[in-house]
C-alpha cells in the first residue's frame, strides 16, 4: 500500500512580508532631499545677482567646460534607461552594456567636474566663490554616489538578482541617476546662463 500525502495548504507565517517599495521611498525621499539643497543653492546664487554682478568682474568660466560636463551627464540619461528596459526584458548582455557605459559616463562627470573646478582660478573667500563650489562639489558628490548605486545595479545584474521579473533595483537606481542628471543641468542653466 502506498501512503498518498494531500497537500495541506499551509497557513501564511506569522512574520510580515518584506514591503516592496523601500528602495523606491529610499531614493525618493534622498532625491527629493537633494533637490532641495540644490535648490537652497541656487536661491542663494540668485540672491547674490541684487548685490553684484555675476560672475563678477574678474572671474573668466569656461563655457566649453560647463557644457561638456552637461552634454556627457545628458547622454547618460538614456543608457540608463536602456539598461532598466533590458532588464525588462531579460536581456542581460544589453543591461550590463548599458550600466557600464552609463558608470563609464558618470566617471566621465566626476572627471570633468574636478577639472571644472580645478581651473577656476578663485576660491571660496567671496560668497560667489562660496555657493559656486558649494553646487559644483555638490553635484560631484551626487553622481558619485550614483555611480556607487550604478556598480550596485550592475553586481546585482550579474549575480541574477535583478532580471524581468525582479527588475526594481535597477529601475530605483535609475531614478536616482536621473535626479543626478537633472539636478546637474539646473547648476549648469544658473553657473553658464544661455542668455546674459
Amino acid at each position: 500500500m502506498t501512503a498518498t500525502t494531500a497537500a495541506t495548504p499551509a497557513l501564511p507565517s506569522g512574520a510580515p512580508s518584506r514591503p516592496r517599495n523601500v528602495a523606491t521611498l529610499a531614493v525618493l525621499i534622498l532625491a527629493l532631499g537633494g533637490m532641495m539643497a540644490f535648490a537652497a543653492l541656487i536661491a542663494a546664487y540668485r540672491a547674490l545677482a541684487h548685490y553684484q554682478s555675476l560672475p563678477p568682474k574678474g572671474v573668466k568660466l569656461d563655457n566649453y567646460l560647463g557644457v561638456m560636463t552637461t552634454f556627457t551627464l545628458v547622454l547618460s540619461a538614456p543608457l540608463v534607461e536602456w539598461a532598466w528596459s533590458a532588464v525588462r526584458r531579460d536581456e542581460r548582455r544589453q543591461a550590463i552594456a548599458a550600466l557600464g557605459l552609463t558608470i563609464g559616463m558618470g566617471i566621465a562627470f566626476v572627471d570633468l567636474d574636478w577639472y571644472l573646478v580645478s581651473r577656476l582660478g578663485f576660491g571660496v573667500a567671496t560668497p560667489y566663490g562660496t555657493v559656486f563650489y558649494a553646487m559644483v562639489i555638490l553635484a560631484g558628490i551626487n553622481a558619485g554616489v550614483g555611480i556607487l548605486f550604478l556598480l550596485g545595479a550592475l553586481l546585482r545584474v550579474l549575480g541574477g538578482q535583478a532580471s524581468g521579473s525582479e527588475p526594481e533595483p535597477v529601475r530605483v537606481v535609475g531614478w536616482y541617476w536621473e535626479f543626478v542628471v537633472v539636478a546637474w543641468v539646473l547648476v549648469a542653466l544658473t553657473l553658464y546662463p544661455i542668455v546674459k
